[in-house]
């Protein structure tokens, strides 16, 4: 099977209520990342995130700051 994904992001929000993404590529330390998220049908919302720690191909990516305890 084969698949095909048009990317123009480097995460993917897979819901506009969720605070992670999934990384669509290896995603290196310190690197600015695009996020995608889709709000409706006809909308692409496109953010950039600054990525902190090297993040693998498939991997989760907080979206939002996480506040420490």
């Amino acid at each position: 099977m084969s698949h095909s994904f048009q990317a123009e992001a480097d995460v993917l929000v897979m819901d506009a209520r969720d605070h992670v993404a999934t990384a669509l590529r290896n995603v290196e330390a310190g690197e600015t990342v695009r996020s995608r998220n889709h709000e409706s049908v006809d909308k692409l919302v496109v953010q950039r995130l600054l990525q902190l720690d090297a993040v693998p191909f498939r991997h989760k990516v907080a979206i939002v700051k996480i506040e420490g305890k």
